[in-house]
C-alpha cells in the first residue's frame, strides 16, 4: 500500500469519525439531558474553526475535509443552538460571533502555519475552559465522554493524514487540541458527577 493510500484511508477516516464525534454529544443534549457546567465558548470556536476549515478544503480540493468539516459545522449550530436556549443567550448573537471569526481567519490563508495557529486558538482556549469547569464542578451532566474519546481519535487520524500529505496548516491546528482534549478526557474521567456533588448541598448560590 502506497503512501497515497494510506493518506487516502486516513483521510476518509478522520472525515467519518469528524462527522460523528460531536453526534453523541448533539443528541445528549437534545434528548432533554441538562446542559449545566457545559461551556458554550469551546463549540463556539468549533463552529468559528470548521467553517474557516470547510473553506479552506474547498480551496485545497481535499474532499475528506470538506466532507467532515461540513457535517461538523451543521451539529456545532445544533449544540449551541441547545446551550444558547438554556443559558439562555441570543441565538442570533451565539451563532453570529463565531461565524463572523471563522470568516476573519480566512484572511491567513496565505499563510499555511499561521491560519493553522489561527483556527486552533479559540478551540484550544474554549477547551481550556472546560477543562477548568470539570476540575471546578465535577462531569457535567450534558457532557458526553463518547464525544471526547471521538474527537480525540478524530484529532490522531487527521493528525496522520496531515502528516502524510504535508499538510502544515492541518498538523499545526490538530496538536493542541490533542493535548487539551486528553487533559479534559483524564479529568473527566478522575471527576466526581456534577449533580452527586451538588445533591446533598442545599446551600443558597450567589
Amino acid at each position: 500500500m502506497t503512501w497515497t493510500n494510506i493518506a487516502l484511508w486516513c483521510g476518509w477516516i478522520g472525515c467519518a469519525l469528524s462527522a460523528a464525534f460531536a453526534i453523541p454529544q448533539a443528541l445528549r443534549l437534545l434528548r432533554g439531558a441538562p446542559s449545566s457546567g457545559m461551556t458554550l465558548l469551546p463549540w463556539q470556536a468549533l463552529l468559528a474553526a470548521n467553517l474557516a476549515w470547510s473553506v479552506y478544503s474547498l480551496i485545497t480540493a481535499q474532499p475528506p475535509l470538506l466532507v467532515s468539516y461540513t457535517v461538523a459545522v451543521i451539529v456545532a449550530v445544533i449544540v449551541i443552538g441547545k446551550l444558547a436556549r438554556d443559558k439562555p443567550r441570543n441565538l442570533t448573537v451565539s451563532i453570529g460571533i463565531p461565524v463572523a471569526a471563522g470568516l476573519g481567519m480566512l484572511l491567513t490563508l496565505p499563510i499555511p502555519i499561521l491560519f493553522g495557529i489561527i483556527t486552533v486558538v479559540p478551540s484550544t482556549i474554549g477547551w481550556i475552559m472546560q477543562l477548568v469547569r470539570i476540575r471546578r464542578s465535577g462531569r457535567p451532566p450534558g457532557l458526553s465522554i463518547t464525544s471526547l474519546l471521538l474527537y480525540l481519535t478524530c484529532l490522531l487520524t487527521w493528525l496522520t493524514y496531515a502528516l502524510i500529505v504535508r499538510d502544515l496548516a492541518l498538523a499545526v491546528s490538530t496538536m493542541p487540541l490533542i493535548l487539551v482534549i486528553s487533559m479534559n478526557i483524564g479529568a473527566f474521567s478522575l471527576a466526581p458527577r456534577a449533580a452527586t456533588r451538588c445533591r446533598h448541598d442545599y446551600s443558597p448560590r450567589p
